[in-house]
């Protein structure tokens, strides 16, 4: 198998070497797994059960859904081998690598119908069956039969590894995984990558490479937003402040006394909109008598006075 080594070595106990590498080979198993509907053999096997069903939703419509009832992961000891089988690269706890695919060698269906007439036919039974059919109707749900598929990493396949590799030196014959002084051993690292996949290497760099591209643009994306969100929240307070100031200004110079100009600007300041304080009022509640706001901003207060907070329709005043 070829192996190319990607990290620096490191210590991986007594008489033994251990660095990050990647290993290619075909999938080899003296002890493979064998699949329980079809007579395919694999390292890994992975079975699926699930209960199909129609739920019935809120609207009164029946709807197809499904229930996971088991599902387990199988491996067997196993070992990837260059095409003359001179070098072994055991590997361990493969099940539990990441974009590792298993190939689907089987699914198959099993209706509720078939499955009931596969019963004792006693009577007891089947009035089971039909209470437990009548139960499950009345709460909304149908079921329609079980799903069941398997998948499995067969042997001869051709894999990359990416792990953490090590030289087994010990000649300890009791050990399984250690087999002959050249073997090797491909595990999950402490630190690192743990890959099992059927893409070359430069294919299994160019999809993480497409992948870190799309998640950095989603984080961009998602810092762009925030940055104008925030932004936009930060201008309306500064807006609101520099108004608040404006108003304060105006009744401070009001207070003070000034000329004729001040006197028509305090005049301005008086007919101006208590929520905006920007337009000039000119809508009255009629209830209550009072005109304080403009009409854009009467239209956003639900019909309520802001001066004594009374419901009251209101109308737009035009001055002559």
């Amino acid at each position: 198998s070829s192996s190319s080594s990607s990290s620096s070595s490191s210590s991986g106990g007594k008489g033994a070497r251990s660095s990050l590498a990647s290993v290619s080979g075909r999938v080899c198993s003296e002890t493979p797994l064998k699949c329980e509907n079809v007579p395919d053999l694999g390292v890994i096997h992975r079975s699926i059960t699930k209960e199909v069903f129609m739920k019935k939703n809120d609207k009164g419509e029946w709807k197809r859904d499904n229930s996971t009832v088991t599902d387990f992961t199988r491996e067997t000891q196993w070992h990837l081998e260059d095409g003359g089988g001179k070098a072994k690269v055991h590997v361990k706890d493969g099940k539990g690598a990441t974009g590792l695919q298993l190939k689907a060698v089987f699914i198959g269906f099993e209706s509720e119908g078939s499955s009931a007439a596969g019963s004792d036919g006693s009577d007891i039974s089947i009035a089971a069956n039909l209470i437990k059919a009548g139960a499950d109707f009345w709460q909304g749900v149908k079921k329609i039969g079980t799903e069941k598929s398997e998948g499995i990493l067969p042997l001869g396949t051709t894999v990359t590894c990416v792990g953490e590799v090590s030289k087994q030196v010990s000649s300890s014959p009791a050990s399984s995984w250690s087999g002959s002084t050249n073997d090797y051993v491909l595990q999950r690292p402490i630190r690192g990558p743990f890959y099992i996949t059927t893409q070359t290497m430069p294919e299994l760099i160019q999809s993480l490479s497409r992948s870190s591209k799309r998640w950095l643009y989603v984080g961009l994306g998602f810092t762009c937003l925030g940055s104008y969100l925030i932004g936009r929240k930060l201008f309306k307070a500064v807006m609101v402040e520099w108004r608040k100031k404006q108003f304060r200004d105006a009744i401070r110079k009001k207070r003070e006394g000034g000329g004729e100009e001040e006197e028509e600007e305090e005049k301005t300041t008086e007919k101006t909109c208590v929520a905006c304080m920007e337009n000039k009022y000119d809508t009255v509640f009629t209830n209550c008598g009072h005109m304080c706001m403009c009409y854009a901003c009467a239209s956003k207060t639900n019909g309520k006075c802001p001066i004594c907070r009374e419901p009251s329709p209101y109308k737009r005043v035009y001055e002559a």
